[in-house]
């Protein structure tokens, strides 16, 4: 058989789960829905969140949860594969410590990188925002919790 190998398409969040700290650890949850866009299944290796203004190390595919904001479910990042013209949602936590990263109320742009197949290059995947307003500022840097993305 010849199948065609795809690209990875992800969506962009409807929400997420974030705790900023310049001195602690930098936590950003984020449910990610992985399209593949050919036949053959692609191996994603592994995944980066990059803000492309900061100047800091990216934040590392930490874990996969059941639900965002909770450790329910919980279990250490591994790869996975998404079948060929199928889509796949996982709730991705990224972290970095130190965190460096204090939010403000603004859109912060992310860019996704993976690793995949038998790649041993990152490469952009997916690329949105992440909307911090003045009403989450109340919690954002302090606790871990779920925030609107619209």
């Amino acid at each position: 058989m010849s199948w065609r190998k795809g690209k990875i398409r992800t969506s962009k969040p409807r929400s997420y789960a974030a705790c900023g700290s310049a001195d602690g650890k930098l936590i950003i949850e984020i449910p990610i829905v992985f399209i593949s866009t050919g036949a053959r299944p692609i191996i994603v290796q592994n995944l980066r969140l990059v803000i492309p203004h900061q100047k800091q190390q990216p934040l590392a595919f930490n874990a996969i949860v059941e639900k965002i904001g909770t450790d329910e479910g919980r279990r250490f990042a591994t790869q996975f594969p998404v079948k060929g013209l199928e889509a796949k949602e996982l709730i991705c936590e990224f972290q970095r410590n130190p965190g460096k990263l204090v939010f403000e109320a603004k859109r912060y742009s992310i860019k996704l990188e993976a690793i995949l197949d038998n790649d041993t290059k990152w490469r952009k995947i997916g690329e949105f925002e992440l909307k911090v307003t003045d009403k989450d500022l109340k919690t954002i840097n302090k606790q871990f919790i779920v925030h609107d993305n619209y």
